[in-house]
C-alpha cells in the first residue's frame, strides 16, 4: 500500500516498537457510522502493544478524550496543514 492509494488524504506512519497513536486527517469527508450521523475528517488509531493492553491504552484513550473535549484543541486539528501542527497541539494538551 502507498500514499498513491490514498489520493485525497495525508497518511504518516511511523513504525514503533512501542505503544502508539496515529492520526489520519482526510481531505474529503469520510462516511463513518457517528453517534451525530455526521461524516468525519480525523481517524484515530491506537496501536497497543500486548504487555499495555490492560491499562496504558485506557490512560491513552482517556487522554484523548479529555484533549478532543477541547475545541480549541478540536478546530486547531482540524485547521492544522502539517503533521508538526497535530503533533504540537496534542504535546501541549498533555503537559
Amino acid at each position: 500500500m502507498s500514499r498513491s492509494d490514498f489520493p485525497s488524504s495525508d497518511i504518516y506512519f511511523t513504525h514503533r516498537l512501542k505503544t502508539s497513536i496515529a492520526i489520519g486527517k482526510s481531505l474529503n469527508d469520510l462516511e463513518w457510522e457517528s453517534l451525530d450521523d455526521q461524516p468525519v475528517k480525523l481517524v484515530i488509531l491506537f496501536a497497543v502493544k500486548e504487555s499495555d493492553k490492560t491499562t496504558t491504552h485506557l490512560k491513552m484513550l482517556s487522554q484523548v478524550a479529555v484533549t478532543l473535549a477541547d475545541d480549541d484543541v478540536l478546530k486547531g486539528l482540524l485547521e492544522s496543514e502539517e503533521p508538526y501542527q497535530i503533533v504540537d497541539l496534542l504535546t501541549k494538551q498533555s503537559v
